[in-house]
């Protein structure tokens, strides 16, 4: 049999710029196929050029649930109360038609077979693109590996970090999240199965770095918002999505008018530069001692840090 080197994909959510240098890393260590489970888009607004690369890359493609979300908003126009709605409409909206007809096409489980070695993947579980398996969800684990007629279960969509366990003797494989990693910041998670003599011989967990930067300007060539980032105690890798028309301030002066509470009675309490427009709006204004030093000059006020319990300790003053 014919050693075979499959890149299993996951979760991009609209991260183009994460996915050219996975797919470069995965070319450089002589991939052979491409597999894609699913969540291509929303979240970043980069759906069309993601998928124009997922679908040059590749015919082995699953939808998400963030796919499935489109697919019943094409077919009926509602209005979900959540904030994931926002991505949804929004992304509906940038869509092209054909692309919006292609996922539509999109399975949401798959069977294959490489050199006697049985697959089947999924996004979400075998069942359902919103079932999330975790390493640790044992019940639901046991009936899907007591069930399998394919030697391995390959998911993806809980955004855990990537993990793989042989359980009942079938192997279960998590592959990250290659997109919008909680845990790892300008960094893509995929894995490379090494397929070897009919058996799996190796599983390599990759980390890919890519550059924020880049999707720092291509929001703002996109969508045309303005990105503050944040204090250099965060280092420059959090960004802050301002309109010119919602923040903090506008917020607290909608609050205090709502609740009737005289300006002189009002207090604000910040760290970053997002917080400007609510020390603006507040008649005494305070920072912690962790915050960047250009919010602690502007203040009125700076009290201890966030570990030493600044704000507890200012707030138990007021009693």
């Amino acid at each position: 049999m014919v050693k075979i080197k499959i890149a299993i994909l996951s979760d991009i959510h609209g991260n183009c710029v994460a996915l050219r240098e996975v797919i470069k890393d995965a070319q450089e260590n002589n991939v052979d196929k491409f597999l894609v489970l699913g969540d291509l888009v929303n979240d970043l607004p980069f759906g069309n050029e993601t998928l124009a690369i997922v679908k040059d890359l590749t015919d082995i493609v699953l939808k998400g649930n963030k796919e499935q979300y489109l697919i019943e908003y094409d077919t009926e126009k509602y209005n979900w109360k959540n904030i994931q709605f926002r991505t949804v409409k929004f992304m509906y909206n940038e869509l092209t038609r054909e692309n919006i007809e292609y996922i539509k096409t999109l399975p949401h489980s798959m069977s294959l077979e490489y050199e006697g070695v049985k697959l089947l993947i999924a996004h979400g579980s075998p069942e359902s693109v919103e079932e999330q398996l975790h390493q640790d969800s044992r019940e639901q684990l046991d009936y899907y590996t007591q069930n399998l007629n394919e030697d391995v279960l390959i998911v993806g969509h809980t955004h855990d970090k990537m993990w793989y366990e042989n359980i009942n003797g079938k192997l279960v494989v998590n592959a990250g999240c290659l997109g919008v990693s909680p845990y790892y910041t300008s960094l893509a998670e995929y894995v490379i199965l090494d397929i070897n003599n009919g058996k799996i011989d190796n599983i390599d967990l990759r980390h890919v770095k890519y550059d924020l930067e880049i999707i720092k300007q291509k929001i703002i060539e996109t969508v045309g918002v303005t990105i503050g980032n944040q204090g250099e105690n965060k280092g420059n890798n959090f960004i802050d999505f301002i309109s010119e028309y919602a923040n903090k301030g506008v917020a607290i002066k909608k609050l205090v008018k709502h609740l009737k509470v005289d300006y002189d009675k009002t207090i604000s309490i910040g760290n970053e530069r997002n917080d400007i427009s609510m020390f603006s709006a507040t008649y005494h204004s305070i920072a912690v001692n962790n915050a960047c030093n250009e919010i602690k000059a502007i203040v009125d006020e700076v009290i201890g840090s966030v570990d030493e319990d600044g704000v507890a300790k200012f707030l138990n003053t007021l009693k």
